[in-house]
């Protein structure tokens, strides 16, 4: 059966939030975003993340929270999903002193911003948000036992409704390692799904079984994108996910002062 392929449109809006982690390339040129998506019932997703990651530890710097947790439940709630322009311009200067822009970069992005202020009016629309309990913590602010809030953009279906079946989504009580981002009230973040997502299977030792690597969320890898009717293959093409042990994590872990 042929299947019917949508092109889901995201906001600029859901793109600003996205924007507070731009990352560096290595030309330090601004870079256009990655259109990425994956398929769910025939339904073409479609969503914008800035280039991958290309070491296991340029990701490690980008992030701001490293943990092993439990994802407790799952609720959907009608936000204002526009940034501030203070919000945006801050961002940018984080980005800019943290090294992950050049200064041209910074320049030219908070010129946009300023061009495009009708981006910053409110807008509300649903967002996913997930409660996680921190089980272990190899980088971050937090302790074992507390709980955080990640946030996830709901995709829209081929009547241009935001739908939650079509949206990528994390099951409840999986345990999962995540590399994070801040987004403020927006929830905690992960830039590229499929570079920063893996599951931890329900029945590994994490005390004995360190040296097993960690499998990739599957359902979080984009195949193809949509451009004005032409079907064009990301698969070859994308970041690949990093090979991730627990040992490893624990040795970022003992790196940061937070190996008990």
């Amino acid at each position: 059966m042929k299947k019917s392929y949508v092109l889901i449109l995201i906001s600029l809006s859901i793109f600003l939030t996205g924007c507070t982690a731009t990352e560096q390339t290595n030309s330090n040129e601004i870079q256009p975003t990655t259109s990425q998506m994956s398929e769910n019932d025939g339904v073409r997703l479609l969503s914008f993340f800035a280039p991958g990651y290309d070491t296991f530890e340029d990701m490690v710097d980008a992030s701001v929270l490293i943990i092993r947790g439990r994802v407790l439940d799952e609720r959907v709630e009608n936000i204002n999903v526009n940034i501030t322009l203070e919000e945006a311009i801050e961002g940018r200067m984080e980005d800019y002193e943290a090294g992950l822009i050049s200064r041209e970069s910074r320049d030219y992005q908070i010129e946009h911003h300023y061009k495009n202020l009708e981006s910053f009016e409110p807008e509300y629309r649903p967002r996913i948000f997930y409660r996680v309990e921190i089980l272990e913590i190899f980088q971050g602010n937090y302790d074992v036992g507390d709980i955080i809030e990640i946030g996830q953009s709901m995709v829209w279906d081929e009547e241009g409704n935001p739908n939650l079946e079509y949206s990528e989504r994390y099951e409840v009580n999986v345990e999962l390692v995540l590399f994070l981002r801040d987004g403020g009230r927006l929830g905690y973040f992960t830039l590229h799904p499929h570079q920063t997502v893996y599951e931890v299977p329900a029945d590994l030792d994490v005390e004995e079984d360190v040296e097993v690597i960690l499998a990739y969320v599957e359902e979080f890898q984009p195949y193809y994108i949509e451009i004005d009717g032409t079907i064009i293959d990301l698969s070859g093409s994308l970041p690949d996910p990093f090979e991730i042990t627990l040992e490893m994590l624990r040795e970022i872990a003992k790196e940061n002062d937070l190996l008990d």
